[in-house]
């Protein structure tokens, strides 16, 4: 049976999940535009390519018409950067105001009814404000802002301009060249900006609660790391998912993570201690075949064969804007060139 405050941190988190992909959508609306007005542009590219093909013309004509359009698709991409930019920094400081009243509730939650007024009438409530002074990530001059409005357009011009002229050189038809245009290059942009708004909102929601753990310290005794226990959750997560951390520590998922904290309150004489089931109690519990496809199957005889622990599926890496953040180790991150011969014996 699920805890009751797990029960609660779980419908939380889903009330914010619906938050933020109200927030993608959104972004995906507006590139879908941008897609069209550009999908225009690439018809008319193929068309001229195609003529340019047929009467002979050389790879200089090519390059000249493509460098064109790309400066189009800078100035295109440019302009959604700046909608995005904005529309993140909006829902940004929505999941920090979610964060703040959700940290509230699932302390007030932790207690019995008789004791609920008392508790909260000596919660500290933090303003907004603070929270987004606190956070770098959300001013004008920081890594995400620069990524988004400096950089992106011209990041997205720059890939699609690569593969163009591979196309060219190879000598592939307009078509395909223009498959490269579309399909990937700009596929690539929305793929980026969906994981840029996504996380931001996550990071500002559970930065906003731990700011509020720490300003309630005589209440908040810490919290314990709860993973979204399905087929998509990473073996990071399942590492993470029970382990126990002071109010101050970060919840340092990485990019899109789902992961959330459950907090830990004063115990009440009379009350029950937190019992949690772990990742590794949820996953050893699973069938074989399910363990294999959630691991991978050269991970998981690695494993088996005692080679190393459940815990060590989670490894740091570094991030421009968020600092240090977690993600599902490699086998050759564990094992190193001990690693090739799992992975063939698993082809």
């Amino acid at each position: 049976m699920v805890p009751p405050i797990i029960a609660i941190t779980e419908a939380l988190r889903n009330e914010h999940l619906r938050q933020v992909d109200q927030v993608v959508k959104r972004l995906i609306e507006a590139y879908g535009m941008l897609y069209r007005k550009l999908g225009a542009q690439q018809a008319a590219l193929v068309a001229e390519l195609e003529t340019l093909a047929e009467g002979g013309a050389g790879k200089r004509a090519y390059l000249r018409r493509v460098e064109a359009l790309l400066q189009q698709i800078e100035a295109e991409v440019g302009r959604y950067a700046i909608y995005a930019d904005q529309e993140i920094q909006r829902a940004a400081r929505e999941a920090i105001d979610l964060g703040l009243k959700h940290a509230a509730r699932e302390v007030q939650l932790s207690f019995p009814q008789w004791a609920q007024a008392r508790i909260m009438g000596a919660f500290n409530r933090l303003p907004v404000a603070a929270i987004e002074a606190m956070l770098g990530f959300l001013g004008d001059q920081s890594p995400l802002h620069t990524s988004l409005v400096d950089q992106f357009g011209r990041e997205v011009a720059k890939r699609i301009g690569d593969k163009l002229v591979e196309g060219i050189a190879l000598g592939y038809n307009p078509r395909k060249v223009a498959y490269a245009l579309v399909r990937e290059g700009l596929g690539e942009g929305l793929t980026w900006s969906m994981t840029t708004a996504r996380t931001a909102q996550l990071w500002a929601y559970r930065e906003a609660q731990r700011a509020s753990d720490v300003a309630n310290s005589h209440i908040v005794q810490g919290w314990v790391w709860v993973a979204a226990k399905d087929q998509r959750t990473c073996m990071s997560c399942l590492a993470m998912d029970g382990t126990e951390h002071r109010p101050e520590e970060v919840l340092n998922d990485h990019h899109n993570g789902r992961c959330a904290r459950a907090v830990k309150v004063i115990t009440l004489p009379g009350a029950a201690p937190l019992q949690y089931p772990t990742g590794y109690e949820w996953f050893t519990g699973l069938p074989e075949a399910r363990q294999r496809a959630q691991m991978g199957s050269a991970m998981y005889d690695a494993w088996k064969a005692g080679k190393f622990q459940f815990k060590d599926l989670s490894v740091p890496y570094e991030d421009k804007v968020y600092g240090e953040m977690l993600r599902a180790a490699s086998l050759k991150d564990l094992l190193g060139d001990a690693a090739k011969e799992y992975y063939r014996k698993a082809a």
